[in-house]
């Protein structure tokens, strides 16, 4: 099991990574509550990953090894940037981005302000933040204050695609096995970050234009963003577009069929 603990300095904050493999760069970014540990992990991915590829784990910031911090304005942006400043403090020139839920909205930003530094690009679970409605905005806005307070039911609730909901006993329950061991502060303030993370289309697509980026998108078909995964692919063709039936936001990375897309992709699109 890979472990995070290796430091850099990455702006106001000390992140941790883990690495291992020797051959093209891969860098992982986890979604929101996650680690690497429980997202790569767990779930198999890192075992996966062919030992051809060097592959660099990030615990991103407020997450797993890496610092927390309690400040809308440490999060957001900065996360985009933390995956620059992680190669650079490598010293890579460019990197393979395998990026899940939260994970791929920071690499759709990190897109547009940099995408000569990719390699490829896989969007798992998430299609980079150019969609908020007007209620989701208030849900984080919600959700990140009942988090400050120490629980974190409503987002429970709103990211259940099974049914039916769990009731409100079990979904405290549930909502303090989530918390356990993290720092509901710095969820609450990477949650009120979250529409910092936005970038329209038109900027993702000039910047798969440009530098003729291979991006594949993979998302389970009962993920709540399924429908924006179909639309990013109706909207730039060019992106590999793999839905995987029956599986959800929270499952889908375990899928075998993730793992075989993920690691087929790569091994098809080697730096140039």
């Amino acid at each position: 099991m890979m472990t995070t603990d290796h430091f850099f300095q990455s702006g106001n904050a000390r992140l941790a990574f883990g690495e291992a493999g020797e051959g093209e760069p891969v860098i992982l970014t986890h979604g929101y509550t996650s680690s690497t540990a429980t997202q790569w992990g767990k779930d198999g991915v890192l075992d996966a990953l062919p030992s051809q590829f060097r592959v660099i784990a990030l615990d991103n910031r407020g997450h797993g090894n890496s610092q927390s911090l309690h400040r809308r304005e440490d999060y957001g942006r900065e996360m985009a940037l933390d995956v620059l400043r992680l190669m650079d403090h490598l010293k890579l020139e460019r990197a393979h981005i395998l990026a899940y839920s939260l994970g791929a909205h920071i690499a759709a930003q990190t897109l547009t302000i940099a995408p000569e530094r990719m390699a490829s690009l896989t969007l798992g679970g998430g299609v980079g933040r150019w969609n908020f409605t007007a209620a989701e905005l208030q849900a984080i806005s919600d959700e990140a204050d009942e988090l400050a307070n120490g629980a974190m039911t409503k987002h429970i609730l709103r990211m259940w695609t099974g049914s039916p909901k769990p009731g409100p006993e079990q979904v405290i329950e549930i909502s303090r096995q989530r918390l356990a061991g993290k720092d509901a502060l710095s969820l609450s303030a990477i949650k009120r970050s979250m529409p910092d993370h936005t970038v329209t289309l038109e900027e993702m697509k000039a910047s798969i234009e440009r530098t003729s980026l291979p991006v594949l998108g993979i998302i389970g078909s009962l993920d709540w963003q399924a429908e924006a995964m179909r639309e990013l692919k109706s909207r730039i063709p060019q992106i590999e577009h793999v839905e995987i039936d029956g599986a959800t936001h929270g499952n889908a990375p375990s899928h075998p069929l993730f793992r075989q897309a993920v690691t087929d992709f790569l091994k098809r699109h080697p730096m140039a």
